[in-house]
This record gives structure tokens, sequence and C-alpha cells, in this order.
């Protein structure tokens, strides 16, 4: 007579998994309800986690070994899942492990197959010590109100049924991360109910190089799940309930449903009479232009009218309403333009520049405040660069300017720059000249300072002179502003509803036990031009919101692990001299801002006055750091007129580790915010 099947399938991909896969077994082992066995997916690994796989089977039948190439981890759990027995599944990785009661405590709420039960969870940092656990509530009552807009729950606090799963595809394995979210958003659609547990049952190890500190495209990832949640997604069976597009009432959904629908109505029937949705427009082109050009293309496209007909009608419609608007929305479309081919697209011109010929000048027409880069290079460097001028733009500073955004690596490669004797001559020198100058950096962080030195011989090699601009030392490590914004809704019991004090100082006592203080961003520059290395463990403080900040009290008493704290005001806190009661007390004020004038000289004198306003406030003339809502040219704008940007991983072509005045962002609030700041800045 055969045995009956266990109750449960745990899915356990492995990839170079041979120092923690004996933890995450471990805590198989010690589950007090016995009926599970573990389908391990050896995804091509290099080490010995095959061996340490296999000993496991020998030890306990409950475990099997699939062995495959390096697919990702989708894929091997999608593998996992075709060798599976059980009726449930749990997803578990290498490097995570579950409480002894994890399957005794959620299989009673799994029971069915239209529920889903997850567990809280904690991350636990590389010192041992847990961060607060991490459970949302909210799922429950309306998963796909959460899952339209962020992935909950973690992976490895799920039972689900396996049959569902296989309904709706598996995990996508083109999606190098958020493949989970992707996967809970189709379960969520097919009617699946999610039954919770508030207790920490799944803890996962946040260290270097582990899956969830990769970046790996996951602002692109996370692009595509959440573009998905809003469309029809034919990967569903025909009868589940919400396959088409999804009506979630959120803001930045309910804009673009309103330009859209106003962008059928023009391409279909053109403008007459028309009232345009002229807030939502605002908000759009403010927080996501690509997206208008986007839409713009799809009106036309679903019209069948021609592109430059439904943009021309839509300027029109807007120009009856808000000029000042229609100019905006005209300067998105002629950018968008810019983005896709060479030429002169309004005050944009574009153009393909080889990286082995360098033009040693490009002259800019009249109207033409904005250059568009395209660097022709079979490396991995596809990206558009935007740079602001008002006068002929130099082969220096387009070799500034790539220095700054790509990794040097495939810079050096497509531009064979070391054939050159001059990138030789000009690495040496500029090697011994900073070891003597800084022997400390050179003792500490060698790698800065031999990217210091290939700098300067690509300089050397593209442009045949110094680079325009001394460049501070590069660093090994990021050293952030953690930007904290007001919550304006929670679900977790762990922060309050606003900012609050003691939220705030559990985040600062967490990062000062692993060894971070807070410092000023003055200190911040210290640090990244003598030479910083990974022992100067160091953090920025900064409010976006001036009101809540100051009404929680944080501002009058800086816990002792902070020098300094940083309030971003807006213009009009600025020049409405909002902030002046709180000069002198240790606290230092940048800038946030959602847009700027049209055009790089209106945006400039804008910035310049806003700058200079700023260094007054402070009463010093060191970097002033701004946040810009408006991705792209407004924050290449901002830095010519003197900013320090505050920049967000993947938000743009700005590497982190480039020289320049940059300082990468972490955001802080939510209810994840304390172990995902420290995770971030473990990554970084």
């Amino acid at each position: 007579m055969d045995a009956a099947p266990p109750l449960v399938s745990f899915i356990v991909p492995a990839y170079n998994a041979a120092r923690t896969l004996p933890v995450t077994a471990r805590s198989l082992l010690a589950q007090t309800e016995r009926s599970w066995e573990a389908v391990i997916v050896d995804d091509g690994s290099s080490d010995r986690t095959a061996q340490i796989a296999a000993g496991l089977v020998r030890a306990d039948p409950r475990f099997r070994l699939v062995r495959q190439d390096n697919a990702g981890p989708s894929a091997a759990r999608n593998s996992g899942m075709a060798h599976a027995a059980a009726p449930l599944v749990t997803f578990i990785d290498a490097d995570d492990w579950i409480a002894p009661d994890f399957l005794a405590s959620l299989l009673p709420l799994a029971n069915g197959a239209d529920r889903l039960a997850f567990c809280a969870y904690q991350r636990i940092l590389p010192s041992g010590r847990a961060c607060p656990p991490d459970f949302c509530g909210l799922l429950e009552d309306d998963p796909l109100a959460v899952l339209a807009f962020r992935c909950e729950p973690a992976i490895h606090c799920v039972i689900a049924p396996r049959r569902a799963i296989l309904a709706v595809g598996g995990f996508d394995p083109a999606l190098r991360c958020c493949e989970d979210w992707d996967l809970w958003l189709r379960l969520a659609r097919t009617g699946l109910r999610f039954v919770g547990l508030d207790r920490p049952l799944a803890f996962y190890r946040m260290e270097r190089g582990s899956l969830s500190t990769r970046d790996n495209g996951g602002e692109r990832d996370a692009a595509i799940v959440a573009q998905r949640a809003r469309e029809a997604d034919l990967r569903l069976p025909v009868e589940a309930p919400f396959r088409g597009p999804l009506a979630v009432a959120h803001e930045d959904a309910a804009d673009e449903q309103a330009v859209r629908a106003d962008l059928a109505r023009i391409a279909g029937a053109g403008h007459a009479g028309m009232t345009p949705a002229l807030a939502q427009w605002r908000n759009m082109v403010t927080t996501d232009p690509d997206l208008v050009a986007v839409l713009l293309g799809e009106a036309a496209a679903s019209a069948g009218t021609p592109l430059s007909q439904v943009a021309d009608r839509s300027l029109a419609v807007l120009a009856e309403a808000e000029p000042e608007l229609a100019a905006w929305v005209a300067d998105v479309w002629a950018m968008a333009r810019a983005k896709e081919q060479d030429g002169h697209f309004g005050r944009y011109l574009s153009v393909t520049v080889d990286l082995r010929a360098l033009p040693a000048r490009i002259e800019l027409p009249g109207e033409v405040d904005t250059l568009l880069l395209r660097p022709a290079s079979e490396e991995d460097m596809a990206d558009l660069i935007s740079l602001p001028a008002d006068t002929a733009v130099t082969a220096a500073e387009i070799v500034q300017i790539l220095i700054e955004r790509f990794a040097l690596a495939p810079l050096v490669r497509a531009s064979r720059a070391t054939r050159s004797p001059r990138f030789w001559s000009a690495c040496g020198a500029r090697f011994l000249a900073v070891g003597a100058a800084h022997p400390r950096a050179l003792l500490r962080n060698s790698r800065a300072v031999v990217a210091q030195a290939i700098r300067a011989g690509l300089a050397a090699a593209l442009c045949r002179s110094p680079l325009p601009r001394t460049a501070p030392l590069p660093r090994e490590i990021v050293l952030p502003v953690l930007t904290v914004a007001p919550i304006t809704a929670n679900d977790s019991a762990l922060l309050a509803p606003t900012i609050g004090y003691d939220q705030v100082k559990a985040l600062i006592a967490l990062l000062a036990a692993e060894g971070y203080r807070g410092v000023s961003l003055g200190e911040v520059m210290r640090l990244r031009e003598h030479g910083a290395s990974a022992r100067d463990k160091v953090f920025a403080l900064a409010f976006e919101d001036y009101a809540s900040a100051r009404q929680c009290g944080f501002l009058q008493r800086l816990p002792a692990e902070v020098s300094s704290a940083e309030v971003l005001l807006s213009p009009e806190e600025l020049e409405a001299g909002t902030a002046t009661a709180l000069r002198g007390q240790g606290v230092r004020f940048g800038l946030k801002v959602d847009a700027l004038p049209v055009g790089t000289g209106p945006g400039l004198a804008a910035a310049r006055r806003w700058l200079v306003l700023l260094q007054a406030l402070n009463g010093d003339g060191r970097a002033v750091a701004v946040k810009c809502e408006r991705p792209g040219l407004c924050g290449e704008i901002l830095e010519k007129a003197g900013f320090a940007p505050v920049v967000y991983p993947g938000s743009g072509l700005r590497r982190l580790s480039a020289p320049g005045v940059v300082f990468p962002g972490i955001e802080c609030s939510g209810a994840e915010a304390l172990g995902t700041v420290v995770e971030c800045l473990r990554a970084a």
C-alpha cells in the first residue's frame, strides 16, 4: 500500500548555498508537524551545495534533490513544484529559516483550496539582532488593494495551494526580482483568500550577496509588475473573477486613467468643447512624464490616428484650458521624440556619439538648451545622458558626464582607451599624485585610488585634457541620506500613523547597535573627499516634512547618536521663511522640489535663487542636498546650479559610486522601515 502524500512540500531553490543550506534544513527538521517533504533544487551551483543536499537526502527520505543548469530562482521554484507531491507548497530560500511551529500554526489556516495562509516575518541582521516583525493585516480584507501597489507578504511566510499556483502559470522566470509579488497578484485576482497570523514564524538573513539585497534591475521588474496590475492578465484562467484590468483606488492610477480617457476622446473625436482633467495632467507631468508620452502612443494606436496628430490635438486642448500646462506637455513630447532618434526636437538636440572618436565640440542651435547623448557602443551603455547647456558642449564635458554616469569597465572597453599611451601615462601620474597627497586613502581604500587614476586616464585618452573639475576620491561604500517622509496610512502596529519621535528613535537605535552613526551632510562630504572606507559607517537623517518633524519634537531634541538632522523644505516654505526659527539648533536645510520652470535658463535661475537662500539659512557655503520629485532633466539642472542631489538606487542614470557630489538616498518610512534601512545599507 502506497504511503499517504505529505501535507506540505517545501520548495528550496539553492544556488551556491553550501554555507547556509544546513541552517535552513535544520529548521525543517525541527518542525513539530512531521508530514512534509522538501524538494531542494540545485540551480547550477559551483560550490558544495549539491553534495550537502545529497547528504540530507541520504539522512532523511523526506528530502529530495533536483538538479538543473543555472536558470534563476523563479525557474528553480517552478521546477520544484513540478516534482512536488503535496497539495500545499511553501517556498523557502536556502538562506532563510522558519520557526518549529510554522506548519502546526499555519496549516489550520490553509485548510481549503481557496486559501493562502501567511504569517508575520522578521529580518535578522548579520549581528544576529532581530528587526521588529512585519505583518500586513490588510491582505485579509482586500488583497488586491494592497498588492496593486506593493509586495506583501515575504515569500517564505506563505502556505498556498499548489494547484492554484500552477493554474496561474507559476513564477515568471523573466523577472529577476518581484517574482513573488507577481505571483501573489495573480492568485489574488483568481479570488484566493489571504488568511494571516500575526506571529513571526519566518525569518530571513540580511547579508551582502543574498537575493534580497541585489538590485538586478529591481526598479524595472517592479515597474513591470505594477503595470501588469492595471492591465488585463491573460495568464489567468478564463473564469478568474479579476482577469481584466483592476479598477484600483489609488491617486497615481486615477491620474493615469483620467489622462488615458482624455486622450481616447481626443484621438477618436478631436477636441472641440472638451474640458481636460487638468489636475490629473499636472500630477502626471510632474511625477511620471515618460508615461504621458506612452499614453499618447497608446491612444493613437487604439484610434488608428497618426501619433503626431493626437499630440497636436492634445496640446491644443490643454492650451485652451491652461497654457503653462500645455508648455509642459509639449516639452515632454519633444523629449520623448528626442529619446527615440537623433535630431532637433524643440529645445532638445539628440546626438549619437562614438566613444572612439568624440567630437571636439558640439554646437547647439539657438533655441536648444539641452543636449541628449546616446553612446554608440556594443557594451551595456544604452542609457541616454542629458546635458543642460546654453553654449557649445566640449569633449571634456562629454567625458566628464560619461565617467559619472557609467561604470568604468564597460567605458574603458567601449572606448578602447587602453590602446592609447596617454591613458597609461595619465593613470600612473594620477595614482602617484593621489598616493602622495592622501597616503591614508591609499592604505585604506586602494580600489578608490585606482578608480581615480583610471578616470584620469580616460580623460587623457578621450579628450586629451584633464577632467574639467577635480573630482573627490570615490569610495567603496555608500554614505547615504535616510529620508523620512510623513506616514499617512500604515497597517502595522510597529509605527505611528505620522512621523513620531519614538519611531525615529527606534530606527536610530537599531542603526547605532550595528555600528552606524548619524552625521551632517558636511561630514559625509568630508569622508567622501578623504577616501572613506567600509569602516566609516555613517548616515545623514533628512526629514521630507518640516511640519511633522517639528511637531513630533525630534528637531528640538536630537538623540545622542545623531549630530545633525537635515530638513528638506519646499520652495514655498523656503521663500516664506518658515524654518527661520530653527537656525542655530544643529539643524541644516535642503530642498525638495516637484518641478522646475520649463527651459534650462529659467530652471537654473530658480534653482540658483533657492541655493542662495538655503546657504544663508544654513550659515555656510557647504553642499546643500536636493530631492527632486520629477526625474531626469530637472535633476541635471539642479546639479548644474550647485545642489547635491539625493538619488535613489535605480532612480536614474547617475551611478551611486560616481565621483560627483551626489548623496545616495534610502526611503525609510513605512511598515518595513527599520529592517529595510539596514538591509539597504548593507547591500550598498
